[in-house]
């Protein structure tokens, strides 16, 4: 049976209400700002200030690159020194949580999920109780390494492919949700370490299982460090290699599916999060697919095999958010400076709109679209809305569409021509602020434009404001 849905589609007049539309993240790192957030008075600050800002959601580092966590744990070590400074003894997450919720805030609990190691100084369980766990790279020029051996390494990671890493991993996600009123969870690095990641006997055994055959060169036929005329190294696909990312992919999506539901069984309410980077046409290196499955990479990308879409984990996201650290900001940046600087999150591509903010913004949008199939929802109820919109046209046309025969359309919004204070008023100071967009409807053209959609039509106004209720034929 059909679902009764809703699209509400708001927009508030007013600045006021529009500056709190959208969302406003702020990430506060565990290990920067240890000493600062290691007092009550302290932390309450800097919340306020957050608040003050239009700060909406908070992300609170509670795990970070060592595994250690910020409150008392039965699976991993609490971490109560940094820097050879000592936090004092208080309920850290709580006074965090309450000041936020104070303010109306959303927080997110920001967890580091496969690092669990820090090798500048030495810390964390893949050193000690979970060595065995630790991933095993592929390294240029030196073979399979454990990542404890790999010189100059920062990032400790575990092998995401092992059951009993994930396992480990939700258990502490689990005991997050039981016992803080966080609104979420936010995952961060719930990644491989990089392309050179995991070739441990292990992960060989999974993916051929996963393929249905044996292999017989391992790593080669999956890929190949190879030296070139110009005295640097190549990476070279084998004949498995496209198999071998979408079996990653896999790993990665399977293990989010887990955290969401184990999640939602302790609590329903509790978000799901992840925060990944934007430079998606590289970041199968890591083993992510952070798209939508209704968005097919194989067409776009050589790299990625049909079966990849499938492992697109947005569908299972109730917020994302996404890093964009790139030398130009606007588009236009972009085609001035292209090629003039490298992306350090860039491995392979050096071109394209995404390399800079706005371009990268668009690009996820694009990626992360979950369009709604036709006849869809039984109610549109837009209010408010229809005079912002860029293209009205287009709206028009996909409320229609997602409505099924027989649905109801409903709402209300600003026509021009009924009262000349509020038109004045909408040209001089909405249309300046980017709140309106031209060309408005008029009481007549509405109606010339539902009548010409609809079955049933009920309309009227009250001076500037057009109400109306319209019938999908069926």
């Amino acid at each position: 049976m059909k679902r009764l849905s809703i699209i509400s589609l708001l927009l508030w007049i007013g600045m006021v209400a529009f500056a709190t539309g959208k969302s406003k993240v702020m990430w506060l790192d565990c290990s920067a700002n240890f000493q600062r957030f290691s007092y009550p008075d302290s932390i309450r600050y800097y919340v306020d200030k957050c608040h003050e800002a239009g700060i909406t959601h908070l992300v609170l580092d509670i795990k970070d690159n060592t595994g250690e966590v910020l409150y008392p744990s039965k699976y991993t070590a609490q971490k109560k020194n940094w820097k050879n400074f000592d936090r004092p003894d208080f309920d850290f997450i709580n006074t965090f949580i309450k000041a936020a919720h104070a303010h109306g805030m959303v927080i997110f609990a920001g967890m580091n999920i496969f690092a669990d190691g820090q090798n500048i100084v030495k810390r964390g369980a893949v050193f000690d109780k979970h060595k065995k766990w630790q991933a095993i790279n592929y390294v240029p020029r030196k073979g399979l390494l454990p990542v404890t051996e790999i010189e100059g390494k920062p990032t400790m990671f575990l092998n995401p492919a092992l059951k009993e890493v994930q396992k480990y991993e939700i258990d502490i996600i689990k005991e997050v949700v039981r016992n803080y009123a966080f609104d979420g969870i936010m995952l961060d690095r719930a990644r491989y370490d990089c392309i050179d990641s995991d070739f441990s006997p292990e992960s060989r055994k999974m993916f051929e299982k996963f393929i249905g055959k044996k292999i017989d060169r391992f790593p080669e036929d999956i890929l190949e460090w190879r030296p070139n005329a110009e005295g640097g190294i190549d990476r070279v696909g084998g004949p498995y290699y496209h198999q071998w990312l979408t079996w990653r992919a896999s790993v990665i999506y399977n293990f989010i599916k887990d955290v969401r539901t184990s999640i939602k069984k302790v609590n329903p309410d509790c978000m799901l999060a992840a925060y990944t980077g934007a430079w998606y046409p590289t970041y199968f290196e890591v083993g992510v697919n952070w798209a939508s499955q209704k968005y097919d990479v194989s067409k776009d990308f050589s790299w990625a095999t049909p079966d990849y879409k499938n492992y697109g984990f947005a569908e299972l996201l109730d917020f994302y958010t996404n890093g964009n650290y790139y030398w130009n900001v606007t588009l236009d940046d972009y085609y001035r400076s292209s090629g003039k600087h490298k992306n350090e999150t860039d491995s392979e591509f050096s071109t394209g709109e995404y390399l800079c903010v706005e371009g990268g913004c668009k690009y996820s949008k694009y990626l992360l679209k979950v369009p709604f199939t036709d006849g869809e929802f039984d109610i549109v109820l837009s209010l408010n809305g229809f005079h912002a919109f860029p293209d009205k046209g287009a709206a028009y046309r996909e409320v229609f569409r997602v409505l099924r025969p027989g649905g109801t359309f409903c709402g209300c919004f600003y026509v021009m021509g009924e009262h000349k204070r509020t038109d004045w008023f909408v040209r001089h100071v909405y249309e300046k602020a980017g709140f309106f967009t031209p060309p408005y409807e008029t009481v007549s053209s509405l109606k010339a434009r539902l009548d010409g959609m609809y079955a049933d039509v009920d309309m009227g106004n009250l001076k500037s404001m057009a109400w109306f209720v319209c019938r999908k034929a069926g």
